[in-house]
């Protein structure tokens, strides 16, 4: 009886041994992993921007220094202005996770501008055109600087036709900008008799205007069958043919209006000729 009573001790002994152990190993193990997630830090980078809203930036570039075995990223954008959190966390080889907040101000900027002389230009085949001459001006409305404008033209914007020419400028934010011309390129017209200069019309058209012919050197004239829109009188390229284009339509007769030139080759106007 009394080895029996000696063998159950030395069982409850070394059960009480290993649960005492058991709990040391544990308890041990428990401080080992409050001591390293302690040690767990994240380091970020100082800055002062800010940032677009909407624009998605990369998390990993913040971060200067960290001793985590891994890092779970947060998806750093944001749809609002203001400043805003973002959580990273770091993980180490004991699983421990810790958080560590970055702050981020974003802010909703404002799109660069361009503005044009004429949202639409005509001009003549074979005439020189610079594509540059239609931007009044292109800036930043943040800092108010000026910026460069690329233009963007078809292969034959000089062909006879309609063409569409792009202005795009580009803010020191990344923001865009863009602008669109419509050239219109019109085919160079042949001079033309007045009606009744030719043989034909001379017996028919009794009232016409002696000695006055598109190539000859215009003078502010206003007769029946004639009306001139001289540049000299303040008449534009796209003026004078709406002013013509309108006399006639008014007139409630046929005709045509054509441009004029002077001895030296160059467009001085155009004329109404009523039939």
């Amino acid at each position: 009886m009394k080895k029996n009573q000696q063998k159950y001790a030395a069982v409850i002994i070394c059960i009480c041994l290993l649960v005492l152990g058991s709990f040391l190993f544990f308890e041990h193990q428990k401080q080992g992993k409050k001591a390293q997630y302690d040690d767990l830090f994240i380091t970020f980078k100082e800055t002062d921007r800010t940032y677009e809203i909407n624009e998605e930036l990369e998390p990993i570039t913040f971060i200067q220094e960290s001793n985590a075995d891994e890092i779970i990223y947060p998806t750093i954008r944001a749809s609002s202005a203001g400043e805003h959190p973002f959580v990273y966390v770091a993980v180490d080889r004991s699983g421990n996770q810790k958080e560590f907040i970055l702050l981020l101000t974003f802010v909703q900027r404002s799109d660069p501008v361009i503005e044009l002389t004429s949202e639409r230009a005509e001009v003549f085949e074979d005439d020189e055109i610079d594509l540059n001459a239609y931007v009044k001006r292109a800036y930043d409305k943040e800092s108010g600087n000026d910026l460069k404008v690329k233009i963007e033209k078809p292969k034959d914007y000089k062909q006879v036709g309609t063409h569409e020419i792009t202005y795009r400028a580009t803010s020191d934010t990344g923001k865009q900008a863009k602008a669109i011309l419509t050239l219109v390129v019109k085919e160079k017209q042949e001079e033309q008799q007045i009606p009744g200069e030719n043989k034909n019309d001379a017996q028919t058209t009794p009232n016409r205007t002696e000695n006055t012919h598109p190539t000859d050197k215009p003078s502010s004239i206003v007769t029946e069958n004639i009306k001139n829109y001289l540049f000299s009188e303040g008449y534009t390229i796209e003026s004078a043919p709406a002013a013509c284009q309108a006399d006639l339509i008014a007139s409630g007769r046929s005709g045509q209006c054509i441009f004029l030139k002077g001895e030296d080759g160059l467009y001085t106007g155009m004329q109404l000729q009523l039939r």
